[in-house]
């Protein structure tokens, strides 16, 4: 039997997923000020897709993330990348001439404009948080 070789996603874009108190930091367009999405954007030439989500999410909310603490949470077929951010260091704030920041509950992000791919994204995280519950309550 022969297998074929999938190919590898290079991700064109990178976001990052922050949750607190079980609601996500969201960001919407100045020119569209109710269409609430996840922090992110398009890659610099060369960049790691890590490293452009966290360079998007200190552009857009001014906050400062620690890699080490970056969990790789999904491929998309757009092909986008998200990934989960737990550890940052300052509030997050509006940047002048950007949008909207704030704290949103799942529902917002999920009408926003990249609502089918945060809608797989909510689905990844939920089952990273069921496989490190279960984990947690094995060891």
């Amino acid at each position: 039997m022969t297998f074929k070789k999938r190919p590898s996603i290079d991700p064109k874009s990178a976001c990052a997923l922050i949750i607190q108190d079980g609601l996500v930091l969201a960001v919407a367009r100045k020119d569209d000020p109710d269409a609430w999405g996840l922090p992110g954007g398009k890659r610099d030439p060369n960049e790691e897709p890590l490293a452009a989500a966290l360079r998007e999410l200190r552009e857009e909310t001014t906050l400062n993330a620690a890699p080490k603490s970056a969990v790789r949470l999904y491929v998309g077929p757009c092909p986008d990348k998200g990934g989960k951010e737990t550890a940052w260091q300052g509030t997050p704030r509006r940047p002048p001439g950007e949008g909207a920041v704030a704290w949103k509950d799942w529902d917002h992000i999920v009408l926003g404009p990249f609502g089918d791919y945060n809608a797989r994204l909510k689905r990844a995280y939920d089952d990273f948080e069921r496989a490190y519950l279960a984990t947690r309550r094995i060891g």
